[in-house]
């Protein structure tokens, strides 16, 4: 609840009071909200953590850092949000995010020791891969990526990944060149949420409440769509919840 309630707040950040309305309402009924809900997962604050960062970043640029330091517990979301601070310029933000992202590191080994990184590396990345590989379970119907889609058509795990490494250098370039132009944060965060999940092969359904806050916004501020807008956010909309059917 404490994550939804963040989720709802980052999505009404610079709203005036009637699209804040509109945002609220619309990420309570999105499928992404029961999906995470049911899963119990992380969803809503990795939402919150990403979003937060790029909608805050002209206005508060430390506090979008200290977020997007935070936003390191994911830290496959770096892959395109650390190109996409550099190609915006925001280096103030990406020295902060480092010191943040450093800081909670140390702090975690202070804590808890240095024992429980080296098994991460040492143990968990090796079984994450096996999982892949294996790609076996249930698991693999809540994976949205393109390595995911690839090996339910019935590629191979090397044979995917390989086109999953092609597909995230494309994604990574095409973020890096458009953002150079971009002016409006929304559109920013709109590209690099949805880049997130085409640069990444280990995304889930539970991960997707950021694109539901990027449709929730720009269906409050821009209340009437080309048709074939519509039917694109309306599908990304309802990903989801169609995931696990449709496999």
């Amino acid at each position: 609840m404490a994550g939804l309630a963040a989720f709802i707040a980052v999505g009404r950040i610079g709203l005036d009071a009637q699209p804040a309305r509109i945002v609220t309402a619309l990420l309570l009924v999105a499928p992404a909200t029961f999906t995470n809900i049911i899963c119990g997962q992380n969803g809503f604050l990795t939402a919150a953590l990403l979003a937060g960062g790029f909608l805050l970043l002209d206005t508060r640029p430390v506090v979008a850092g200290l977020l997007r330091g935070l936003l390191s517990y994911k830290p496959h979301l770096g892959l395109i949000v650390a190109p996409a601070l550099m190609a915006l310029g925001a280096w103030r933000t990406v020295a902060v995010a480092a010191i943040t992202a450093f800081v909670l590191a140390a702090a975690s080994g202070l804590a808890f020791g240095f024992e429980p990184w080296r098994l991460f590396v040492g143990v968990t990345l090796h079984k994450q891969t096996a999982m892949l590989e294996a790609f076996q379970g249930f698991f693999t119907r809540m994976l949205v990526s393109p390595y995911a889609g690839l090996r339910h058509l019935g590629l191979s795990h090397n044979q995917a990944m390989l086109a999953q490494a092609g597909l995230s250098v494309l994604a990574i370039a095409a973020v890096v060149v458009l953002l150079r132009g971009a002016r409006n944060r929304e559109d920013v965060l709109a590209m690099v949420a949805a880049a997130a999940f085409v640069v990444s092969p280990y995304t889930l359904t539970y991960d997707l409440p950021v694109l539901a806050l990027v449709i929730a916004r720009y269906a409050a501020r821009r209340p009437h769509w080309r048709r074939r807008e519509s039917y694109l956010l309306g599908f990304a909309w309802a990903i989801p919840m169609l995931t696990i059917p449709l496999l």
